[in-house]
């Protein structure tokens, strides 16, 4: 049966199971070694890592043991931006973050055994029940666990309260209804461009430009002397907690796309559907073993192997806009993860 993913505040108290669990399964996580492929430190560096970035956010030190650098080739600074494998390669990222953490909270005594990731919906409407969706969930502002013990979603390097309402707003995304876009021009597509393995590129998506730019930097936010924090920047983002429900809302959205119009459909290239050739991606199941990761292996998952509790259409079956052109600024668009 298909586990489901809720939304953070969907789920009731701050510490409701779900919440909690994630909190205590990332606290285990990261007592494990960097050369550990199910800890911590080595997820995030499988989106992004950079050894001066990292000690700079005290992430690492001098003394910090890493893996061979073969196995940091074949792992490491894998995540697809500007790039039409921007949204199946995350769906595959977090499906092994998901599994890893479900590997360790189902063997806790007590623990649910239906855990599923939540998500962050930003662009929820306000409600009584969900009166602030733009805040950052509480969970990731706590001080403390329920316990007493510090609180392993809230890093220091988070300066952000916030997601501005323009930047969550989906209006300019999910009508459009071209997955492939173009590598230079006013169509960018749903999906992105078609690219080769592109850890970094020159524009991506409707979808990577609105929210899923924006949001990262609103939420790395910066400090008083102006330097972004852990999500501002694809090379340490993934060791913010709060990455992980970010990605699963931008996984969604993806599914909600598709079943809000007949016409919007992943593609049928084999190039897209058996991931890019120059640079196979690497990513595995909850005990290390590699196992197919690409396009093909992933659009399906839905459904059968995890769903999302709200797949409905927010924008109520607005139609198709022509080629947005209201591009992000090129300093917010460089500034990503």
């Amino acid at each position: 049966m298909a586990r489901t993913r809720t939304e953070i505040r969907a789920l009731g108290d701050v510490w409701n199971p779900t919440t909690l669990w994630y909190a205590k399964a990332v606290q285990a996580l990261n007592t494990r070694a960097l050369t550990d492929k199910t800890g911590w430190l080595y997820l995030a560096a499988i989106h992004g890592f950079d050894t001066a970035l990292w000690q700079g956010f005290n992430l690492i030190n001098g003394g910090t043991a890493l893996p061979q650098q073969a196995e940091q080739d074949a792992y490491w600074n894998q995540c697809q931006h500007q790039s039409w494998y921007f949204l199946p390669w995350h769906r595959a990222y977090l499906l092994t973050f998901e599994d890893i953490l479900r590997a360790w909270i189902t063997a806790q005594p007590g623990a649910p055994q239906d855990w599923a990731l939540p998500y962050w919906n930003y662009s929820a409407p306000v409600s009584a029940a969900n009166p602030n969706p733009l805040a950052i969930p509480d969970a990731f502002t706590a001080q403390t666990l329920p316990d007493g013990t510090p609180n392993p979603l809230l890093v220091p390097a988070r300066f952000g309260a916030a997601v501005a309402a323009q930047d969550a707003d989906l209006s300019n995304t999910l009508p459009h209804q071209t997955f492939i876009g173009e590598q230079e021009g006013t169509n960018s597509g749903f999906g992105g461009p078609q690219t080769p393995f592109s850890h970094a590129g020159e524009d991506g998506g409707w979808l990577e430009d609105q929210p899923h730019n924006p949001v990262h930097v609103d939420v790395g936010g910066q400090d008083q002397n102006g330097n972004g924090g852990l999500m501002t920047d694809p090379r340490s983002a993934a060791a913010d907690p709060i990455f992980w429900v970010h990605h699963g809302n931008i996984d969604r959205l993806w599914e909600v796309w598709l079943r809000r119009n007949t016409a919007d459909a992943n593609p049928t290239d084999p190039a897209w559907l058996s991931g890019p050739t120059d640079q196979p991606f690497r990513l595995y199941d909850a005990t290390g073993a590699d196992r197919p990761s690409n396009p093909q292996d992933v659009i399906g998952l839905i459904g059968t192997t995890y769903t999302y509790d709200d797949l409905s259409d927010p924008l109520e079956g607005m139609t198709r806009r022509g080629n947005r052109l209201d591009r992000l600024a090129p300093q917010a668009a460089r500034i990503l993860a």
